[in-house]
């Protein structure tokens, strides 16, 4: 007759290898979870401006033409179209004037550009949208983070009186230029059609910016240039009060441990002294 073994201790093992894995499990999923939050943000901090570059790097070429009027324009020069090295070359007063503003108008349209990326990469490192939230939502936390608001009012600020300025340039650049070819180097159509279709590609983003510009700072929000529908950053981003937040613990262990280092010299001094006596 065989020897039966009691299966108590068989079935409590498995229970536990059970509990064991379920709760192995838990924590995976758990930390799946969080880990699924940060590569979502960051890959939608990453997306947003990886969208601002592309859409940065395909309008370059056509501020160019836009701007250079005077080089990029079919012009008349004895009756063939000027060559690009004509374009630089035997210039009158006025012509040599018009080239100057040409490039003016890019330098301007060039510092536009480098406010505009400083200000959205602002934007997309210290806030965030919710589409549950309006576009004003950020009115909510001018005191807890007064910091945060105060800096963007600054910024649009600037972004407007940017915009403003190149707005003008940019009128009295299409008014000399347009005096410089139809008066002095008028060819043919072709001089009509470059140098309007030029100006409109251009003012179409001139316009945007301004509006854009200027509804940020009356209304002291932040919208976003470089996105297909524009947007506003209405709350402040979860990984700046991480930073700020561990910033503050961290400064608040050093003075807690600095107090501590202090109660154990007055000790000991006072032990010293006590010695002494």
């Amino acid at each position: 007759m065989s020897e039966v073994l009691p299966p108590s201790n068989t079935t409590i093992t498995e229970q536990e290898k059970k509990d064991e894995k379920s709760f192995i499990t838990k924590i995976k999923s758990a930390k799946l979870a969080l880990g699924t939050n940060t590569e979502t943000k960051v890959s939608q901090d990453f997306s947003q401006k990886v969208n601002m570059l592309s859409n940065l790097s395909g309008e370059f070429f056509k501020v160019l033409m836009a701007c250079l009027l005077a080089i990029f324009v079919p012009q008349s020069c004895n009756g063939d179209v000027c060559s690009f090295s004509q374009n630089f070359s035997e210039l009158n007063i006025y012509n040599s004037f018009v080239l100057a503003f040409n490039f003016l108008t890019l330098a301007s349209f060039l510092y536009t550009y480098w406010v505009e990326v400083k200000r959205e990469n602002w934007i997309i490192n210290h806030l965030d949208y919710d589409e549950n939230e309006s576009e004003y939502n950020l009115h909510k936390f001018k005191d807890s983070y007064s910091k945060i608001t105060s800096r963007l009012e600054e910024i649009n600020a600037k972004y407007f009186k940017t915009y403003k300025t190149l707005k003008y340039l940019y009128v009295c650049n299409f008014i000399f230029s347009a005096v410089l070819v139809f008066h002095f180097f008028y060819l043919d159509y072709r001089t009509i059609t470059t140098l309007l279709t030029n100006i409109i590609l251009c003012w179409s983003k001139i316009s945007k910016g301004y509006e854009l510009a200027e509804k940020s700072v009356k209304s002291e929000i932040a919208l976003s240039y470089y996105n297909f529908v524009n947007i506003s950053f209405n709350i402040i981003d979860p990984d700046y009060i991480n930073r700020t937040t561990n910033l503050t613990d961290n400064n608040k262990e050093t003075a807690i441990n600095k107090q501590e280092d202090n109660k154990q010299i007055e000790l000991v001094v006072s032990n010293e002294d006590s010695n002494k006596v």
